[in-house]
């Protein structure tokens, strides 16, 4: 976990760090635990509930990759793409299956070294809690 941190902390355990300076902007959650937070240059989202967003619907958006990766013992999909258009057009997502849910978590950022190094951070530091 980054020094300069913070842990959100979800329902079964599941727990991630966010960057100090991320301030949480208020939304409301339908039917799962969501969140968006903002700080200098980016922006993060979660989302641990039923119904996640399909990655794969993304596959068409410029520069997109997807790779598997180890997420706290189990396997996540980690995705990249371009959206030239937004203000914060770097776009990094991660989705996890943990007891029946899906946690999503994004980073958008302007800089695409930044939005790399913040998204690789907040991936790395996920935590499933106990399965």
């Amino acid at each position: 976990m980054p020094q300069d941190s913070r842990q959100i902390v979800l329902s079964d355990g599941v727990r991630f760090a966010v960057p100090a300076d991320a301030e949480s902007r208020p939304v409301t959650g339908v039917d799962s635990e969501f969140g968006h937070l903002v700080g200098a240059g980016y922006e993060m989202t979660y989302d641990y509930g039923g119904f996640p967003e399909d990655l794969g619907a993304r596959s068409g958006d410029p520069g997109y990759e997807s790779s598997r990766r180890p997420v706290s013992g189990a396997t996540g999909t980690q995705v990249h793409f371009v959206l030239p258009e937004s203000p914060l057009p770097e776009v990094h997502m991660l989705q996890v299956e943990h007891r029946g849910r899906t946690l999503s978590l994004s980073v958008s950022c302007r800089d695409p070294e930044l939005c790399a190094s913040l998204a690789e951070d907040l991936f790395g530091s996920v935590d499933l809690g106990s399965s």
